[in-house]
């Protein structure tokens, strides 16, 4: 039976003495896009976007080398922070769209976007969605009271490529070669924000969870698809396999042959760490892993619901009528 009780009024999910893991609403974290422009309108669009840089609407700080001739932030008060839009134009190999476009739609500011296009654009917000070529978009959850080290995650055909960790505890785990259509990254979010905090000495620093935060993302590349089109997408997220072992690393539950076959498990594949033991010992382990690994909390199924209000805040966005002199 599993219950709840309330800490600092959030709800806290316990099933015997253990903490369940609570999975977020899906939500979409990095968004690459690309369009292309017929070539007698490109030289009229490169005006048009330099004239946007003078009325403030784009910024060329920050800025490093690219595959692209102009590169801008379309965030002027906080250029490299979570809600930047990097904008990008003129190509240097005649093979890559015209345009384009890199954020993060759950912290971008969508409304400043869209009215950008329509102003500066050819086709303007429109062409972007539904003639665009969306290059990369990343569909995430964050999971409280979970880490990487107790975890295991499969997904058919992939094979984790790499564990970073500190002081021998696991940070971040990949699943997809690098280069292929679809990668799997699962890291501690607490973690990273840690990590990027203390490149801002003397900036705003993020507020870092309480409890522990999971951040798991499926990254899917080279679509060759408008967003328009990945509306009917057929959920990535089913197959992905992810096992919970919460507080395996703890005092009380300490167990070093446990801890190193779960660690196996975790890069081999269970198949493979069953292989190494004998007979006896696979029953055992085989069982050990029914009776405490979580399952419950993963659904694939009730977490792509989210998909259509995810995308949805990307296609469906209102503009606004900008100040006077602005254009």
């Amino acid at each position: 039976m599993t219950v709840y009780l309330k800490e600092n009024g959030q709800k806290k999910y316990l099933k015997g003495k253990q903490l369940v893991p609570q999975v977020s609403d899906l939500f979409i974290d990095k968004l690459y896009i690309t369009l292309n422009i017929p070539k007698e309108h490109q030289q009229k669009a490169i005006q048009d976007l330099l004239a946007a840089e003078n009325n403030g609407w784009l910024s060329n700080a920050f800025i490093k080398k690219s595959s692209y001739t102009n590169n801008w932030y379309m965030s002027t008060d906080n250029p490299i922070g979570d809600g930047a839009v990097l904008f990008q134009c003129q190509p240097k190999k005649e093979s890559h769209n015209f345009l384009r476009i890199e954020f993060n739609p759950a912290k971008a500011d969508m409304a400043s976007i869209k009215t950008f296009f329509d102003q500066f654009v050819p086709g303007g917000y429109y062409d972007l969605i539904s003639k665009g070529t969306c290059n990369r978009i990343d569909l995430t959850v964050d999971v409280s009271f979970l880490d990487a080290t107790e975890i295991i995650a499969s997904y058919p055909k992939m094979k984790t490529e790499k564990h970073i960790g500190k002081g021998g505890k696991t940070e971040s785990k990949y699943l997809g070669a690098t280069g292929s259509n679809k990668q799997i990254a699962i890291y501690d979010k607490s973690a990273e924000i840690i990590a990027k905090n203390k490149k801002k000495p003397g900036g705003l620093k993020k507020p870092v969870p309480e409890h522990k935060l999971l951040r798991v993302e499926m990254r899917l590349l080279k679509l060759g698809k408008s967003l328009k089109e990945l509306v009917g997408l057929e959920n990535p997220l089913k197959d992905l396999t992810l096992i919970a072992f919460p507080g395996v690393l703890s005092a009380a539950a300490y167990d070093l042959t446990w801890k190193l076959f779960l660690r196996v498990c975790d890069n081999e594949g269970t198949a493979a760490a069953l292989s190494y033991l004998s007979s006896e010992d696979k029953k055992l382990f085989e069982e050990r892993l029914k009776k405490e690994g979580r399952t419950d909390w993963w659904k694939p199924e009730k977490i792509w619901l989210g998909f259509p209000a995810a995308i949805g805040k990307v296609l469906n966005v209102k503009g606004f009528i900008p100040i006077s002199g602005q254009v």
